[in-house]
């Protein structure tokens, strides 16, 4: 699947909401609905390279011991 995304430039001051990037339990692999929005972000920072960004994230204990 191709998709393009239209997307405007950041502005300094502006925020940019990013949907939640969920994996599957027990797995590593980064899932296709994800994918589309790391896309968003990749785009993002390649058109405003001049601006700093911040990204964070967390895990929860759910799922089996490796």
């Amino acid at each position: 699947m191709h998709r393009d995304l239209h997307l405007k430039s950041a502005q300094v001051g502006e925020s940019f909401v990013l949907n939640n990037i969920y994996y599957d339990y027990d797995k590593w692999d980064i899932r296709p609905d994800a994918a589309q929005e790391l896309e968003r972000v990749v785009r993002l920072i390649n058109d405003n390279a001049h601006l700093s960004f911040e990204l964070s994230s967390h895990t929860d204990a759910r799922g089996g011991d490796l």
